[in-house]
């Protein structure tokens, strides 16, 4: 019998071999090794970027450039070193390596500075304000006279006024004069126009802008002097503007949320103000966007705060909606908000049929540093209405004070104000209609905690009555 030779298996056959060996397991109580797994991919990087404070109040808001491009603004001032990307700074992101900052406002400028931004930091830069340029006398003239008035103080000419205002604009305004000044009193004379005004005593407050008015008349108001006459409205009706409003709500974490909903039947405008001790975002929400600002997602609204506070109009049609306030870093967040009805929808005067017109709004957002104080001067004139309205992230005490109370009130020792004015939460200042004498006041805020700074935003209305 005839044998036949062996055949080599197949390159197939092998192969299942090979495969079936490899997969079964050792006899010897181990286990093979699982194949590696992908590591995960890194987190994303941090990005790079600047965050601009100014140390002092300059009057104005301040505008910030970068390598020549206008970059933003500083709306706060601040006591002592803030955080990094703290509210009330100007933080913005860039490319590592050196850039030249620079800013302007209140009459003031800071020539292009070299700073470095290190790669995938946040990088602090300071805009220091010196306490000789910090004390400032800020002239100004309400009425219109024939031509431009020459001021003068202590006998050497300061400059021109070519513009009139209706209320004290902001120091270094165009049309006013704007000087450094030592603290303490001053002499002031003024010529042009066919009117002449002084000599005449005013007061410069150490670290603050003070205001100086004249009037068409020939007359001097401001600077440490109050006015006399009457001004205020005691007759009129006390309006409502509380819509919707909430203080000092805390945060605990990052993308920690609040929300409250509301209704509304009409089309209407609102004053939405919001202040927070740290970064945060506010918005009101219609319903569909809800789920995600919950689950830290995009989504879409009216009349945000992205990582800022202060206060802004928002005209809203009629439907629900949600005021929603989400926490924006890892830090314990203390916040307020308040929703307004806009007072010109509720301005009015049932006992005489008057009429009103609004002359002017300003908004103000200030930082207030743990156990520090602040004031902002405003004039009272006859024959108009004044409206205090604002909020706070909480701890601080609001007061109204004559000007010759602000050297006291920010020195820490005894003062006086006006009791009716004075409040202490997260809803300070207001709402409050100042039926004050003609003169000229401060708005005083004093932050009572010492270990945190406070964020604070407020509204100083003026109008007309015709």
């Amino acid at each position: 019998m005839s044998s036949r030779p062996l055949r080599r298996p197949s390159r197939a056959l092998f192969g299942a071999l090979v495969a079936l060996l490899s997969c079964s397991s050792p006899d010897d109580g181990s286990t093979t090794d699982p194949d590696p797994v992908a590591p995960p991919p890194p987190p994303p990087s941090s990005p790079t970027q600047l965050s601009f404070w100014v140390d002092g109040a300059a009057g104005d808001a301040l505008t910030v450039t970068v390598d020549g491009v206008a970059v933003g603004q500083i709306n706060a001032s601040f006591s002592s070193t803030p955080q990094c990307g703290q509210i009330g700074t100007l933080t913005v992101t860039t490319t590592a390596g050196t850039h030249m900052v620079g800013a302007s406002g209140g009459g003031l400028t800071w020539s292009p500075t070299a700073t470095t931004a290190a790669q995938a930091q946040c990088n602090l830069f300071r805009f220091n304000l010196p306490a000789s340029i910090a004390t400032r006398i800020m002239f100004w003239l309400n009425g219109v006279v024939s031509g431009p008035v020459t001021v003068s103080l202590d006998g050497v000419p300061a400059g021109q006024l070519t513009a009139s205002f209706s209320t004290g604009p902001a120091c270094g305004t165009v049309g006013a004069v704007t000087i450094p000044a030592t603290p303490g009193s001053h002499t002031l004379t003024a010529s042009g126009g066919g009117r002449t005004w002084g000599p005449a005593q005013v007061t410069a407050t150490s670290g603050i802008c003070s205001s100086v008015q004249l009037t068409a008349s020939g007359t001097v108001g401001g600077g440490g002097s109050g006015g006399g006459g009457g001004g205020g409205s005691a007759n009129f009706s006390q309006p409502v503007t509380t819509f919707l409003a909430n203080q000092g709500e805390t945060l605990q974490a990052q993308c920690a949320w609040y929300t409250r909903e509301f209704t509304i039947s009409r089309t209407t405008r609102f004053d939405f103000r919001f202040a927070a001790t740290y970064l945060a975002q506010a918005v009101i929400l219609p319903p569909a966007q809800l789920s995600n600002f919950k689950n830290c997602q995009a989504f879409q609204g009216y009349g945000l705060f992205e990582k800022k506070f202060g206060t802004q109009s928002v005209t809203l049609a009629a439907g629900t909606y949600h005021v929603a306030v989400r926490n924006a870093q890892s830090l314990l967040n203390r916040f307020s908000i308040e929703l307004d009805f806009d007072v010109q929808d509720v301005l009015i005067n049932p006992e005489g049929g008057r009429t009103f017109t609004r002359t002017a709004s300003p908004i103000y957002v200030e930082n207030l540093a743990k156990g520090s104080r602040y004031t902002r001067m405003f004039t009272v004139q006859s024959g108009y209405r004044y409206f205090l309205d604002g909020v706070n992230s909480g701890d601080l005490e609001c007061f109204i004070i004559p000007t010759s109370q602000i050297s006291a009130f920010m020195s820490g020792q005894s003062f006086q104000g006006y009791a009716e004015y004075h409040e202490t939460n997260g809803a300070c200042p207001g709402l409050f209609e100042l039926k004050l004498p003609a003169g000229t006041y401060a708005v005083a805020v004093r932050n009572n905690n010492s270990t945190t700074d406070a964020a604070l935003t407020f509204t100083l209305e003026e109008w007309r009555i015709n």
